[in-house]
């Protein structure tokens, strides 16, 4: 369960990214791209490490997060033509499942002690954009 809570989350900033429009395709400076992917990456990885954290504090038992990180980059590839259930639910207007994934994280997180500052930052961002 928190496998796919750490895939959805991945998913869930790459499509974030792009929805936000956080980079401007026509006039966003090259010299930049490298370093926004780079961050975009280092982003999506903290969220697997967050939810491997999570679940192993839990007692659940997980391959290594880098093993699961490519595992969910492979499945993002595969799947970039489709449109994700968020993106879905905010083009409808209607409130996402944001707080059952990154945030049900965030909160067995916080219930744990474990830290989960990528997971909290990404919910709070779509539930902002659900009410904008």
């Amino acid at each position: 369960l928190l496998l796919a809570f750490g895939v959805a989350s991945v998913l869930g900033t790459v499509w974030l990214a792009r929805r936000m429009e956080i980079v401007d395709h026509e006039s966003h400076p090259v010299h930049l791209s490298a370093a926004l992917s780079r961050y975009w990456l280092k982003l999506m990885r903290e969220i697997v490490v967050e939810c491997c954290a999570v679940a192993q504090a839990d007692g659940v038992a997980l391959p290594d997060a880098g093993a699961l990180y490519d595992a969910a980059l492979q499945l993002g590839q595969a799947m970039s033509p489709a449109t994700s259930s968020t993106e879905q639910d905010l083009a409808r207007g209607k409130r996402t499942e944001i707080g059952s994934l990154n945030g049900y994280v965030a909160r067995r997180g916080a219930a744990l002690g474990v830290p989960t500052p990528a997971n909290r930052a990404l919910t709070t961002l779509v539930l902002l954009r659900e009410t904008s």
